[in-house]
C-alpha cells in the first residue's frame, strides 16, 4: 500500500511539475521578481547566519553521539574527498529546490491561490519523494519541507533554501560522514554509527532521528523569528 502510495505522489509530483513549468513559461521576463531570484546584502547575511546554525546543530547532534558511545571515527580529514562533493552536492540541492520550491510550488499556488496550502501540499511531495520508511522519517522529511517552503515565503528569495538545504545535507553527510536520505557518504570523515533512533537514526542519517527532527524545528523557529528584510513586491504576483 505504501507504494502505491509513493507511486501516485511520484506522479503527481511529475504532472505539476510539467504545470509549474507551463505557469511560469508566460511571465519568463519576470521570473526574476516572481520567485525571488534576486539576492542582496541581507540574504547573504540570513545565508551566513543558518549556516554557523545548521553547523552548531550537527556539531551539537555528533558530540551527543559521541558522548553516549553511538558513532565512532573509522578515518578522518580526507580533505580531497570532502572538496570533490561541493559540485555534486550543491547541483543536486539546486536542482530539487527549483523544482519544489518554484515549479511544483507555482502549479500548486495557481490552484489554490493560498501560500500556506501551497507549502503544505509542496511538503509533503517532498516527504513522499525521499520514500520514507517510517512515521518518523514521513514527519521528518514533511518538516524538511515546511523549512525550505516557509524560507522560500518569509525571504522571498529561492536562494536562501538552498542554502539551508546544502549546508543541512554537505554538513551532515560529506563533512560529519552520516548518511544523508539513506545514502552513505565520502568526504572528511568516515564514521561507524550504532543505531539509535533518537541520537542518529542508523542508516537513515539524522533525518530519521528524534534529534533531526527536533533541529527541523529549531530551524523553523529561527526563520519565524528572522526579519523578512526588504519586501520583493513581484513576489508570486
Amino acid at each position: 500500500m505504501i507504494e502505491l502510495v509513493f507511486g501516485l505522489s511520484i506522479f503527481l509530483g511529475l504532472i505539476l511539475l510539467v504545470h509549474g513549468i507551463a505557469v511560469l513559461y508566460p511571465i519568463r521576463k519576470n521570473l526574476m521578481g516572481f520567485v525571488g531570484l534576486y539576492i542582496d546584502k541581507y540574504h547573504l547575511k540570513v545565508i551566513a547566519a543558518f549556516l554557523m546554525l545548521v553547523f552548531v546543530l550537527f556539531v551539537g547532534l555528533t558530540l551527543l553521539n559521541v558522548k553516549w558511545n553511538l558513532i565512532s571515527i573509522e578515518r578522518a580529514f580526507d580533505l580531497s574527498a570532502l572538496l570533490k562533493t561541493v559540485p555534486s552536492e550543491l547541483s543536486a540541492v539546486i536542482f530539487e529546490e527549483l523544482v519544489f520550491r518554484v515549479f511544483i510550488f507555482s502549479s500548486l499556488f495557481y490552484f489554490t491561490r493560498k501560500k500556506v496550502a501551497a507549502l503544505v501540499l509542496t511538503a509533503l511531495l517532498f516527504s513522499f519523494a525521499h520514500f520514507p520508511q517510517n512515521t518518523l522519517e514521513v514527519l521528518s522529511y514533511f518538516l524538511g519541507g515546511i523549512m525550505y517552503g516557509y524560507a522560500f515565503l518569509k525571504f522571498q528569495t529561492v536562494w536562501v533554501p538552498i542554502a539551508i538545504h546544502f549546508f543541512w545535507n554537505f554538513i551532515q553527510g560529506p563533512v560529519l560522514g552520516f548518511p544523508v536520505s539513506g545514502m552513505e557518504q565520502v568526504g572528511l570523515f568516515q564514521i561507524e554509527i550504532v543505531t539509535d533512533i533518537f541520537f542518529n537514526g542508523g542508516d537513515q542519517g539524522p533525518e530519521g532521528s528524534v534529534l533531526g527532527i527536533m533541529m527541523r524545528c529549531i530551524i523553523i523557529l529561527m526563520i519565524i523569528f528572522l526579519k523578512p528584510g526588504p519586501p520583493n513586491p513581484k513576489f508570486l504576483q
